[in-house]
């Protein structure tokens, strides 16, 4: 301690002031970003995350693997022939799918994370709350691949019965995600809990928020052609 102190005080003799002066204020600065970043953590730093990583892994592969694939054996919509063609330098991913995405991934967190914060406040047990919450996400997973089978009819007016295959995964992921919720060792993999059943008539109520807000922009974006096709 003696030696470090002595060397301490050579080193500030042979330094210029400024210099010493600019190191210390450089200190104090990182300091403060420091103190920044860790008052900017999340609001949730030392609580429970609402979604398990596991869960979301599950949400990712399974629920969203078991069902989008099949959207490739979707039949045609009939009107093909009486659309504009498309340009040969329009992506896969136009215009109309972006929109479609940067809708629906915000309507998601919001029906997901609203419905948490909401069961929270109400005192429910965490574990519940985060099993409800998980399947909140599953559910609207399937009805955005509802959505996702026409970019501008109404999911409501096409039948599901045109294509088994969709209605084959989709029976297929909620029996996985019922084994998920309801059987003891999933339950240990996946931290769940078994749902009183009474609850997913909420929880479907919540999640079906994705299937309507594309049903206006579905509506919106008719009215629009139908706009351009007058003038």
């Amino acid at each position: 301690m003696i030696e470090t102190g002595r060397l301490s005080t050579r080193i500030a003799e042979r330094e210029p002031h400024a210099t010493l002066e600019s190191s210390l204020r450089d200190g104090k600065g990182r300091r403060a970003h420091q103190a920044r970043k860790i008052g900017g953590r999340p609001c949730h730093q030392g609580r429970p995350l609402p979604l398990a990583a596991v869960q979301i892994l599950w949400i990712n592969i399974v629920t969203e693997g078991t069902v989008t694939v099949n959207l490739i054996m979707e039949p045609p919509e009939g009107d093909e022939m009486k659309r504009p063609p498309i340009q040969q330098s329009e992506p896969l991913l136009n215009r109309t799918m972006l929109k479609q995405v940067l809708l629906m991934t915000p309507t998601m967190a919001l029906s997901a994370f609203g419905y948490y914060v909401w069961r929270t406040s109400t005192g429910a047990p965490f574990e519940l709350v985060r099993s409800e919450t998980f399947t909140v996400l599953a559910v609207c997973q399937w009805f955005n691949v509802l959505n996702c089978r026409s970019e501008l009819k109404s999911a409501l007016n096409l039948s599901i019965l045109k294509n088994y295959w969709l209605i084959g995964r989709l029976a297929l992921g909620n029996v996985l995600h019922f084994l998920v919720i309801y059987t003891e060792p999933m339950n240990r993999i996946f931290h769940t809990v078994p749902i009183p059943v009474t609850h997913f008539f909420l929880i479907g109520a919540v999640a079906s928020l994705v299937l309507w807000v594309e049903e206006v922009r579905e509506f919106l974006a008719r009215r629009r052609a139908r706009t351009m096709a007058m003038a």
